[in-house]
């Protein structure tokens, strides 16, 4: 996707509620085993309730951090706001 696009999904909860969820890309690395462009994803963190058509409805209010991975080298990335990180999925399992 390019950088900046935001997608925007409604979901069911539990308790009968909507909840908003967004994701906005933020960033482009490149993987250092592979190469390959990784996508960074910033997802909704938080929400507010609300209404929405009379229905009470979670809506996004802030984002978390950009992350993505690389899956045939088995790598995650998260972007701390100074720099990228990348951690080993291998040893998170």
């Amino acid at each position: 996707m390019p950088l900046g696009h935001i997608t925007i999904a409604w979901e069911n909860a539990d308790d009968g509620s909507l909840r908003e969820r967004r994701t906005r890309t933020e960033a482009e690395v490149v993987c250092p085993g592979c190469f390959a462009a990784v996508e960074l994803d910033a997802e909704t963190f938080e929400w507010r309730l609300s209404t929405v058509d009379g229905k009470l409805a979670w809506k996004h209010t802030l984002y978390g951090p950009p992350i993505g991975e690389c899956v045939p080298c088995a790598l995650a990335f998260c972007d701390t706001g100074d720099r990228v990180e990348a951690s080993s999925l291998k040893e998170a399992s």
